[in-house]
Formats: C-alpha cells, structure tokens, sequence
C-alpha cells in the first residue's frame, strides 16, 4: 500500500511539472523570458528561505557553490556578444577606445595592483571595486525592469519608476563598506588587508543606509498602490523585488556573506537568460538561407545545416561559458607552474596574479556593461529590438 502511495505521490508530482512545463511552452516567447527573469530574479529570496529551513549552512553552501559557478560564466560571457554580434557597437561612443582599449586597460591596471600594490593602496582599490559592484548589480535591475514594462505593458519606465529603482542603488552603496568587509572580496591568505581602520564608518553608513531603506519602501509600496491598475502581476513582482534587492544587506545582516552570494548568483543568471534570448533571435533564419548555397544536397541534409546555421550564436555561448567556468573555478591556480619557469617569482605573486585577471575581467565586464545596453541612443535603441523582436511588436 505504502509503494503505490509513494507511486502516486511521485506521478503527480511529475504530472505537475509535465503541466506546468506544457503551459510554459504555450506561452509567447516574451512571456518566456519575463517569466524566467523573474523566477532567476527572486534567487535571493528563495536561497534564505532554504537556509532558514534547513536550519544550517550545509545545503545553502550546496545550492550556491553549484548556482555561482554557472552564474560566474555570465562574466565572460560579455565575450559572446563580441564576437557573435556584429552589430554589438551599434550607439557606444567610440567603440574601440570605449569596448576595447579601456577594458584591457582596466584588466592590466588591475593584475599590477593585486601583484604590486601596498596592502593600504590595495585596500582602497577594493572599496572602490565594492561600490562600483553594488552600482553594477543595481543598475542592472533598472534595466532588468524596464525590460519587463517593454514587454508586459509595451511602455518604458517612467520617471518615478527610475527614481525608486536608482534610489535602491543608492541605499546599498550605503552598505557596501560592512557588506564586503573585512576582506573586500580578497582570498586573506593571499592579502593580509586591515580593514579595521573604516569598521566605525562602515556601520555608520549601514545605520544610514537602513534608514533610507525603510523609507525607500514605504514610498514605493505606495506608489505600486496607487498604480496598481497600470501593472500587470508579473511587472509588479518584478518591481517589488528590483526595490528589495540589497534589503537583505540591512534587515538580514546576519549572514554578510549569504546576502552577497545570493544576489551575485542571481545577478549572473539575470544576464544568462537575456544572453540566451539574444542568441536564440540572434540569426535571421530566412537570410541565412538564402544566402547559403546547399546545392547537391538533398532535403534532409539541407534542414539540418540549416538548423545548425541557425543555433550557432547558441552553441558559441554555451562554448564561451566553459571556458569562463573553468577560469572561474581555477582562478587561484591560472599560472601555478610559471614559477618553476621563472624561478626568481614567489608563488604567491603566480597565485595574486590568477586572481588580478579575474578581477581585472570582472571589472572590465562592469565597465563595458553599463554602455553595450545604454538604451538612450537611439541607434542602441534600435538594436535592442532587432535582437529582441517580441519588445519592437509591442
């Protein structure tokens, strides 16, 4: 009796998701990728709900280290729309300086302060990193929803809308300081940074920032009242989420690190479903075509180059974020055996540099982001839609 039970239990379980599975692929595809944005989006929640019932660390640390090393990918896969993408520079001003020069720039700048810098000078490059991270991570919200309100209600943001979700970046700049102290993101092994110079600034800006906050969502939940009728459920989840991203930083400060892990995973897998969107409408299928000769081939042969033609931009990004979980996973031992190479370079300096290319890609990727979707162009405009042609029909 009990086998059949479990049976049962288990085939409606099955049932549930073939269902849920079936509804999802009768969607369009807008409705597809604002429904997995927001299902990426609520990560954060949904981690510290598993870790307050699990009642400990062991699972939460499970859950993350597998999520954070596909999300690590998203880094390096900024590289996928160079390459795929001929368009990519479409409204950035002067592409080559703005997506090629500066970012290589940044990535060497970056190696030499990891491997040269005094640990006071490396110290203030690292707070510096932290907040321009928390801009990176809420600024990306921004555009998360305005793609929601592009394809849910087929208007952009207004006013009020950016300065509510621009208020949220700036009340977790507040908190940046105690968030990533004391080690600012650095292995302690490796850097034996003291931070405790800025501990007391650091929990007056968190005091601060807490504060703000609390305001922060009385006067949004407010204007969500008030507008409720111009959201749809999905955009107003949406919304409600972009102004309690860094809420965990405040009112959930026991766990620091849990907070910081959290939303950087889902941050990662924010920018993997627009990636896989933008590879999947990236080849104009009928084009491609046209334009490739398939003679002496019969018509099955035909349909499956044409398929392949037609996912390449796909397979090209699932390559791009190998190579990115690997450099993501081994960063610490990158150029381990150059020291047997080179024998007058200490280890360390071999470990400190794996680390700054990392580091310096990372920062690279915030600083290329913030203008490859700069939508206030109107050639970038105009690009956005041709990749995502569900938006342009609204």
């Amino acid at each position: 009796m009990k086998q059949n039970s479990s049976f049962i239990q288990r085939y409606s379980i099955y049932k549930v998701f073939k269902d849920a599975f079936l509804i999802y692929q009768s969607k369009s595809e807008s409705y597809k990728v604002t429904f997995l944005l927001l299902l990426v989006s609520s990560l954060p929640f949904g981690i510290y709900l598993v870790h307050t019932l699990a009642n400990g660390t062991f699972l939460t640390n499970m859950i993350l280290s597998l999520m954070g090393t596909i999300s690590g990918t998203h880094v390096f896969a900024t590289l996928y729309l160079y390459f795929s993408d001929r368009n990519i520079s479409k409204g950035v001003y002067k592409p080559k300086l703005t997506l090629i020069i500066i970012p290589l720039c940044i990535i060497i700048f970056t190696i030499l302060a990891a491997m040269t810098f005094s640990m006071n000078y490396l110290l203030i490059f690292m707070i510096f990193y932290a907040h321009y991270a928390i801009v990176h991570f809420g600024r990306q919200n921004l555009g998360i929803f305005s793609f929601f309100t592009l394809s849910e209600l087929g208007r952009p943001l207004n006013k009020t809308e950016k300065l509510l979700i621009n208020s949220m970046v700036i009340c977790g700049l507040f908190g940046a300081m105690k968030i990533f102290s004391p080690n600012y993101m650095l292995d302690p092994n490796l850097f034996a940074i003291n931070s405790g110079g800025f501990s007391d600034y650091a929990d007056f800006t968190h005091d601060i920032g807490k504060k703000l906050y609390l305001i922060l969502i009385i006067f949004s939940g407010y204007y969500l009242f008030l507008n409720k009728k111009n959201f749809s459920l999905m955009t107003a989840s949406m919304f409600v989420i972009c102004i309690l991203w860094f809420f965990p930083i405040f009112y959930l400060f026991e766990y620091p690190l849990l907070s910081f892990a959290s939303w950087s995973v889902s941050h990662g897998f924010q920018y993997l479903v627009i990636l896989f969107s933008h590879s999947l409408n990236l080849v104009n299928k009928e084009k491609s075509i046209e334009n490739f000769s398939l003679q002496n081939l019969d018509e099955k042969k035909s349909k499956v180059i044409r398929y392949i033609i037609s996912i390449t931009p796909f397979i090209f990004l699932i390559f791009i974020m190998f190579i990115g979980k690997e450099l993501w996973v081994n960063q610490p031992v990158l150029f381990s055996g150059l020291d047997i190479i080179f024998k007058n370079i200490e280890e360390n300096s071999i470990l400190k540099l794996g680390v700054g290319l990392i580091l310096g890609i990372t920062l690279a990727h915030y600083f290329v982001d913030q203008f490859l979707w700069r939508l206030k162009d109107p050639e970038k405009r105009h690009w956005f839609k041709s990749r995502f042609p569900y938006i342009s029909n609204k």
